[in-house]
C-alpha cells in the first residue's frame, strides 16, 4: 500500500466514534497500562473518552483514513498540557468497583504526566496513544503522523512537544525525527499490585521531547 491509498487529515470531536472504535480494536489490547491494570478495552476507553475528547477539541489531533472506505485506520492523539493537567487523586472513599478501577488509572496517569516538563511559556503539545490498523502494520502510517505533529506544532507556536512512550518501535520512530528521551521510569517501583507486572512485556515508560523551529509554513502540511 501506498501514501496515495492513504488520507491523512486533522481530527475532530466529529471523529469520536472512528477514534474510540480504532483504539477499542486496536490499541488498548496490546497498551500495556491497560494489561498492567486489568482492563477490558471497553472499560479502559470508558475511562478514557474525557481524554480523548479534549484532545479531539485542541484542534491538534491527527489521523489516517483509507480512500476508499474512509474508514480510521491510523491516530495520534495531541493535547496541550500544562503544570495543572496532572490529574489529582480523590479522597473519597471507593465503594464501587468501577470506582476503584478510576482510581487505580488515575494514579498511573498522574505519575507519568507528573514527569512531563513544561516549557518556560507553561505549555506544551503532549502526544498520546499513538495507534495503526494492524492491518496496515510497518506502513509507515505512524510515522507520517509523527512528521504531522512536529509540523502543527511549529505552526501553533509550541517551543516543545513531548510524548509518554511505552513502546520500543514508538521510541524508535520519534527517535528519528529528532526526539530525545529526558525522563525514564520503571514501573517496578510502584506500589506493590498497582500494576500486574506479568502481564506487561514492557516495564517502563520515557518521556520524550523534541524542541520545535519557528512556525513551518502550512504548504508543508
Amino acid at each position: 500500500m501506498s501514501f496515495t491509498e492513504l488520507e491523512y487529515m486533522g481530527l475532530n470531536l466529529e471523529d469520536l466514534d472512528d477514534v474510540s472504535d480504532l483504539l477499542v480494536n486496536h490499541f488498548y489490547p496490546r497498551d500495556i497500562i491497560t494489561l498492567g491494570l486489568g482492563f477490558s478495552p471497553e472499560n479502559r476507553l470508558n475511562l478514557d473518552l474525557p481524554h480523548i475528547r479534549t484532545s479531539l477539541a485542541s484542534g491538534l489531533s491527527v489521523g489516517a483514513r483509507e480512500k476508499s472506505t474512509r474508514r480510521l485506520v491510523g491516530v495520534i492523539l495531541n493535547y496541550i498540557f500544562t503544570a495543572d493537567s496532572t490529574p489529582k487523586q480523590t479522597l473519597k472513599n471507593n465503594n464501587t468497583e468501577a470506582e476503584m478501577m478510576e482510581a487505580r488509572f488515575r494514579k498511573v496517569l498522574a505519575i507519568m504526566t507528573d514527569k512531563i516538563e513544561c516549557a518556560e511559556e507553561g505549555s506544551v503539545m503532549c502526544s498520546s496513544r499513538a495507534c495503526a490498523h494492524s492491518d496496515f502494520g510497518r506502513r509507515g502510517i505512524l510515522t507520517k503522523l509523527a512528521e504531522m505533529i512536529v509540523i502543527i506544532g511549529s505552526q501553533h507556536g509550541f517551543q516543545m512537544i513531548t510524548s509518554i512512550v511505552t513502546s520500543p518501535f514508538t521510541e524508535k520512530m520519534l527517535q528519528r525525527l529528532g526526539c530525545k528521551v529526558e525522563t525514564t521510569f520503571d514501573f517496578c517501583t510502584l506500589e506493590e499490585g498497582l500494576l500486574d507486572l506479568s502481564r506487561m512485556d514492557q516495564k517502563q515508560f520515557k518521556i520524550m521531547t523534541k524542541y520545535l523551529s519557528p512556525t513551518m509554513p502550512k504548504s508543508q502540511l
